[in-house]
């Protein structure tokens, strides 16, 4: 539905759909694990933050979702030529924040 959008203070990396869910995904990358895996960089401000963006994305919609989803995509950079991509489904909940 919508890539690096942007809405003053807001911004969400990209917004899809899964069947009836509407899924928010953050996308985090490194080039190598050193200090962690990338994912660990969504914490609970940064949930937060995803959280209102989401909310206000919603708000625009005509049709509200039944159902929505935040996802974690989590791309490693090493070595080699190929990145390694992790894929979180379900990363956090409206309640983990």
């Amino acid at each position: 539905m919508a890539t690096n959008w942007r809405e003053t203070r807001f911004e969400l990396d990209i917004v899809a759909r899964d069947g009836g869910v509407l899924v928010f995904v953050e996308v985090k990358a490194s080039r190598k694990n050193v200090l962690g895996p990338p994912e660990i960089r969504v914490g609970r401000e940064k949930r937060g933050r995803i959280a209102e963006a989401a909310s206000e994305f919603v708000s625009r919609l005509e049709v509200l979702p039944s159902e929505m989803r935040f996802d974690v995509i989590a791309v490693t950079w090493g070595d080699g030529l190929r990145p390694r991509i992790n894929h979180i489904r379900s990363a956090f909940t409206l309640d983990d924040i």
